[in-house]
């Protein structure tokens, strides 16, 4: 399979590895916000400045949506490599019908 992203055209190998690589990176990156925004809650409780400009949420969609990428792609390959003999048994009842 060649996937073409930005110009550029990826076998699914590469295609997963780059999509891998990017989803550790948004892990990372939401790991330090999250370690900031406990700490800021652990010294400041109730009396932190919490804001609803963290782009926590952000980050968080972004690894949710990198990780059902890699998932549709998996299910999209497991889906393409069924036995063809599931839909035979359907056309030859309709030759008979």
């Amino acid at each position: 399979m060649i996937v073409q992203n930005r110009g550029l055209k990826l076998t699914e190998f590469e295609f997963k590895v780059g999509a891998v690589k990017e989803l550790k990176a948004q892990l990372e990156v939401l790991s330090k916000k999250v370690d900031v925004a406990i700490k800021n809650v652990d010294q400041n409780g109730i009396d932190g400045n919490y804001s609803i400009n963290s782009d926590i949420l952000s980050v968080a969609q972004r690894v949710h949506s990198l990780s059902a990428l890699l998932g549709y792609v998996k299910n999209f390959k497991l889906e393409l490599s069924l036995p063809k003999e599931e839909g035979k048994g359907n056309k030859s009842n309709d030759k008979e019908g």
